[in-house]
């Protein structure tokens, strides 16, 4: 960064997550979490003396992940999720994820304070991330980790309409409206040491999903199964669990329209539709 030619006063972060292998409890996976934010920021003190905000964009699903699926992530010999996995609470998961960005938030907070660092923080939290991407799809690696649910369904993967949402997170956000969120955190200025929850509502259970795209796009009428599956009982009960205040991103950043869950689904099957017709053409003209 201190070689960058240009100056610069803003950054964004996006985080990734923390390498879950490493952590047997989801204490040492939160104070990963939070030695990987504190160093970057450690850095970016030291070597980007002219930033003056700092934007921090993360996502509920590494906790949920964690929570749910940790032993398989953990385990360097597992391929696939097993198939007898146990129901997900989702309250549960909700909740103790919502917990584990508190912590790390907090402790970003304090090391502000404590480094009297000479940037302000802005910290933008969403729960599970869908969305198209801005460019065509290469590959099915390309996807957003909550859009694999969408590609699964879309390529006749039964159990993914049985299944809950990703990692029991029924909360979502267009990837278009964390964008857009990250960006006017950048320019407005009352935005500075604020944190901003946000959710656009309840994503479709699965076998909504696939009722949609169906209706939708003809074309998945030949790969998508429907075959009655029961609507998912998680996603109902999760519509009424809290995730998000909007007001505060309303009165702030002005944002008080999202894109709903619907138009997410058809812009990213859209997409991922025009990856398996290309993906079939290649089959044909390759044989």
């Amino acid at each position: 960064m201190s070689d960058y030619v240009d100056p610069f006063q803003t950054v964004i972060h996006a985080l990734t997550a923390a390498r879950s292998e490493e952590a047997d409890c989801l204490a040492r996976f939160i104070n990963l979490k939070t030695e990987a934010i504190v160093g970057f920021l450690n850095s970016l003190s030291a070597r980007a003396q002219g930033v003056r905000r700092v934007v921090i964009v993360t996502s509920l699903t590494p906790y949920a992940r964690w929570l749910t699926d940790a032993q398989v992530e953990r385990s360097s010999r597992a391929t696939e999720r097993t198939q007898g996995s146990t129901a997900v609470d989702s309250e549960y998961v909700l909740a103790t994820s919502q917990a584990g960005d508190n912590i790390v938030y907090d402790a970003v907070v304090r090391w502000m304070r404590a480094s009297r660092a000479r940037f302000d923080m802005v910290w933008i939290t969403a729960p599970s991330v869908y969305g198209p991407a801005t460019r065509p799809l290469e590959t099915s690696s390309d996807l957003l980790e909550a859009n694999r649910r969408i590609w699964n369904i879309c390529s006749n993967e039964h159990r993914e309409s049985m299944e809950t949402p990703p990692y029991g997170i029924a909360h979502f956000l267009d990837v278009r409206d964390l964008a857009n969120a990250s960006v006017r955190a950048t320019f407005t200025a009352l935005a500075g040491n604020k944190r901003f929850i946000i959710s656009a509502g309840i994503m479709h259970s699965g076998a909504g999903i696939a009722r949609l795209l169906v209706a939708w796009f003809p074309e998945f009428r030949g790969r998508v199964r429907m075959n009655g599956s029961p609507a998912d009982r998680s996603v109902a009960e999760s519509s009424s669990l809290t995730f998000a205040d909007t007001r505060l991103t309303a009165s702030i950043l002005g944002l008080a329209q999202y894109h709903s869950a619907e138009q997410t689904l058809a812009d990213t099957a859209r997409q991922i539709l025009d990856l398996q017709q290309r993906k079939d053409w290649r089959r044909v003209t390759q044989s």
